[in-house]
């Protein structure tokens, strides 16, 4: 009899096991595994904002489906590692590309006389570019990944909310601040220079002259960016039929990036 029941009870102790260890493995999921998750997550939503900027705008709906996606899955990334840096800066990011496309939603509807959606819409990117800065803000003050690019975050999310509500000139200052720092942090980081010459074009006065010198600084450091910002839209403007108006801008960028090559290319 005492084997059999010593067989009984053991059968019993392995049910258990196998019951503790089905309950315990999500603990040790989240206890030992969530940094190595986090960073699967943060992967992940980096894909999806990588699909939200280069589908086309004719898919717009599945941009903001994309962007969504990338912002969720960065969201869940912060919830298990709230110190992951590279966490936060894809939620930061995720956040900015949907106040972009809630932007453009905003200036589509304006131009439509569909006020009342244009209101949710610049609500909407109000809220998104908000979340942006908070988010990039929290990681520089947590001191996780101080590098240009988070500043970038910082001040295009300022400039955008001072084009959404341009009475308020502090948003256009911050902006300033935060792409000034980003500049003395890579001062090649060609994105925070092109936002900084449109910001100091905008300045009470504008800073002309310091803006043309952030533009000949990216002609300098990254031609090719310089071509897609500046050129191609003038050639287009021209392709439209609008010559005076092109010609007149070329001459003015002429003046503010100098002989360069490419400009002299573009005026041919």
């Amino acid at each position: 009899i005492q084997p059999r029941i010593g067989l009984r009870w053991n059968r019993v102790g392995a049910l258990v096991a196998v019951a503790a260890t089905w309950l315990l493995v999500p603990l040790g999921y989240e206890f030992f595994l969530r940094d190595f998750v986090a960073d699967i997550l943060t992967s992940d939503a980096s894909k999806w904002a990588m699909t939200a900027r280069q589908l086309p705008p004719s898919e717009s709906a599945a941009k903001y489906a994309a962007a969504t996606r990338a912002r969720d899955l960065a969201r869940k990334a912060t919830k298990l590692s709230p110190l992951n840096g590279e966490a936060l800066e894809a939620l930061s990011h995720a956040f900015s590309l949907l106040g972009q496309f809630d932007y453009l939603q905003w200036r589509a509807l304006q131009a439509a006389g569909q006020t009342k959606e244009a209101e949710n819409a610049r609500l909407s990117a109000f809220r998104n570019y908000g979340s942006a800065i908070n988010h990039a803000t929290n990681l520089v003050e947590k001191g996780e990944l101080r590098y240009h690019y988070i500043f970038y975050l910082i001040g295009q999310a300022y400039h955008m909310l001072w084009r959404l509500q341009p009475d308020v000139y502090n948003y256009l200052l911050s902006a300033k601040r935060a792409l000034e720092g980003a500049i003395s942090l890579n001062n090649a980081d060609v994105a925070s220079l092109f936002e900084l010459a449109e910001v100091y074009n905008h300045l009470n006065p504008p800073d002309n002259e310091r803006a043309a010198a952030m533009r000949r600084r990216i002609f300098e450091v990254d031609p090719d960016f310089g071509e897609s910002q500046y050129l191609v839209p003038l050639l287009e403007m021209a392709m439209r039929g609008n010559f005076a108006s092109a010609w007149k801008a070329l001459g003015l960028l002429n003046e503010a990036v100098g002989d360069h090559w490419s400009v002299r290319l573009t005026k041919a």
